[in-house]
């Protein structure tokens, strides 16, 4: 019976103790890691304090520039069947850059969108130039990347779209 218990328990032992040493490895791995960063720090600020901040500065817009080219996601005009951008209205963002001289059969859309958006809001790497009628005619207005139109009127009916 002894026997039997012990035969049953050790499985139960071994992964509890294959688990704790993942935990260890994975704790273990950060400390290298913030013993690998606590060095270059000290010796930044062996230096001079203020260079010891300099790098952290670079290394911030560095991660902003990353998230910059994941602002490549940031290339939309976001349509809005309604005013204030109500997301409960039918809405549609479209993500690819290009000439459409009308909003019928935009590219992911599923209905026509000509003289439909109420609001609009652009990405913060598009630049887009909406038309109040088809085939870039009539009144044009300059949309910036980042610019929101709760109340677009007119509608747009045709447009341009590219991206930075």
């Amino acid at each position: 019976m002894r026997r039997s218990r012990v035969l049953i328990t050790a499985p139960v032992l071994a992964a509890g103790l294959l688990l704790a040493g993942c935990a260890n490895d994975d704790a273990g791995s950060d400390s290298q890691t913030e013993e690998t960063s606590a060095p270059d720090d000290t010796s930044s600020e062996g230096d001079t304090g203020e260079t010891g901040a300099s790098p952290t500065d670079d290394s911030s817009p560095t991660d902003d520039s990353s998230s910059t080219d994941e602002g490549g996601d940031g290339c939309f005009i976001h349509f809005f069947d309604g005013d204030n951008f109500d997301e409960n209205d039918d809405n549609f963002k479209l993500t690819e850059a290009g000439e459409y001289e009308n909003l019928k059969d935009l590219p992911g859309a599923d209905q026509d969108w000509t003289d439909e958006a109420d609001s609009l809001k652009v990405g913060e790497s598009a630049s887009v130039t909406i038309f109040s009628e088809e085939n870039f005619e009539g009144d044009s207005q300059d949309l910036e990347p980042g610019t929101e139109q709760p109340d677009a009127d007119p509608a747009p009916q045709s447009l341009k779209m590219t991206c930075d």
